[in-house]
């Protein structure tokens, strides 16, 4: 689920250049060792 969540803040951050969504989703990133997203950030 947190995979999930992740892509959901990358995708926030994207539409909106949320800056506090794009540090979530490093956070969620880094901490669930999800590589396939890596190149986004």
């Amino acid at each position: 689920m947190r995979l999930h969540l992740a892509d959901c803040h990358l995708h926030r951050a994207r539409l909106l250049r949320d800056p506090a969504a794009l540090a979530e989703a490093r956070r969620l990133i880094e901490e669930t060792c999800y590589r396939r997203r890596l190149p986004e950030l």
